[in-house]
């Protein structure tokens, strides 16, 4: 039996493979997909902001 670190490689093998960890990630592998996240959930509280607090230039 084959032991992996992470379960990305375990596709490759005809053997039965043991991953050390439940989890199939790796811990920094979900770093880019916080950061990711946490832009477009800023640029859409950003955003709902603008719409929310828009003046109307014709009414001033």
């Amino acid at each position: 039996m084959i032991k992996i670190k992470d379960g990305w490689n375990a596709a490759r093998h005809d053997e039965p493979v043991k991953v050390e960890r439940g989890f199939a990630m790796s811990d920094l592998s979900i770093f880019p997909v916080a950061v990711f996240s946490g832009m477009v959930l800023s640029f859409a509280v950003i955003m709902l902001f603008a719409v929310l607090t828009d003046r109307d230039p014709s009414k001033s």
